[in-house]
């Protein structure tokens, strides 16, 4: 008697296909990891542009024309500055569209423009900050509506100057199982399948850590620039408290190990957008008296990636960042100088 054999074509069994889910879930938590600090990193500086044009504005806040022309133009030149074409693309020329500019004579309103005659306080607000997704459309087209559009917003308050303006708290194969063994297909699917996921595991980890120092150094910046511009000419403190410092502390930052007051520069500009020679001096009209910006940078810092096989340094590009100055540390009647 004849014994017919039929034989079943090999497929997948779910448990065969984890491997496909898991890399599938890998990459798309790994484009919303990029897609939350692209938005971090947005925000950050859409709140640094807005916190420059408010103080900006904040010098002129008697006259509303003035406040106007003054913050719209600073939130310009802040568009426009290396590393912010994103910025710079949404503004597009046009800041008083991208941005609205209201005045209060309370810190608490409310807000309008012109405002009252009595004008205190000056609020600049960025309602909305559109940014191009990448796994954000993905999702939203598979019924995540919820998510809503990928989008940031700012807004800031800033008055006069306090008698002590120093006083701050500043990321299938197919086949026969009968036939052969597919035990070696499988540690080579692994060998390979694990070493990609593993790669990109790193790569997301490093890129987050890559974002969380970028807005590090933008926020260093945003910080050693607010204290230049309200304490004493070139104190150390400054560049200190900017790295996240003790005001003592001289050391490398207790934030970003690599980081120290050596990467920072500080400048003092007068009105036409040149350095100041001697700004300590406070005789002649060509040292304190000329001073009408200050202009911290940050530059060549060098972060270093840990990802197997791409452990490249990589020169961050300079951080940049110009603030109207306001008491420079001295007290406009007496000159006494505040402690920073």
């Amino acid at each position: 008697m004849m014994n017919l054999r039929i034989q079943r074509p090999f497929t997948s069994t779910p448990r065969r296909q984890e491997g496909s889910v898991s890399a599938l879930m890998v990459i798309a938590l790994s484009a919303l990891a990029l897609d939350i600090g692209h938005m971090m990193l947005n925000k950050t500086r859409l709140q640094n542009a807005v916190d420059a044009a408010t103080l900006s504005g904040a010098n002129s806040v008697s006259a509303a024309n003035a406040t106007l022309t003054a913050e719209l133009n600073t939130l310009t030149q802040n568009a426009i500055a290396t590393g912010n074409y994103e910025l710079a693309t949404a503004v597009g020329g046009n800041a008083g569209t991208f941005a609205v500019v209201e005045l209060a004579s309370s810190v608490y309103g409310p807000f309008d423009f012109p405002g009252p005659t009595d004008v205190k306080y000056v609020r600049v607000s960025v309602p909305s900050y559109s940014l191009t997704g990448l796994f954000w459309n993905f999702a939203q087209a598979f019924g995540l509506g919820g998510l809503g559009n990928k989008a940031v917003s700012a807004i800031a308050t800033a008055g006069l100057s306090p008698a002590s303006p120093c006083d701050l708290a500043p990321l299938m194969v197919c086949g026969d199982a009968t036939k052969s063994s597919p035990f070696g297909f499988n540690v080579m699917e692994f060998v390979i399948v694990g070493l990609l996921v593993f790669t990109l595991l790193f790569g997301v980890v490093e890129m987050g850590r890559l974002y969380f120092t970028v807005n590090a150094l933008d926020e260093a910046v945003r910080r050693g620039m607010r204290l230049a511009a309200v304490c004493n000419i070139s104190n150390p403190v400054v560049l200190r408290r900017a790295i996240f410092n003790a005001a003592g502390n001289a050391d490398n930052s207790q934030l970003i190990g690599d980081l120290a007051t050596t990467h920072l520069t500080l400048t003092y500009l007068d009105a036409n957008g040149a350095q100041v020679a001697n700004p300590a001096d406070t005789v002649s009209g060509n040292g304190f008296r000329a001073i009408r910006y200050v202009q911290l940078s940050l530059q060549n810092f060098v972060f270093n990636l840990f990802i197997p096989g791409f452990g490249v340094p990589i020169t961050l590009p300079t951080f940049r960042a110009t603030l109207p100055r306001e008491s420079l540390g001295r007290h406009s009647d007496s000159g006494e100088i505040t402690p920073c």
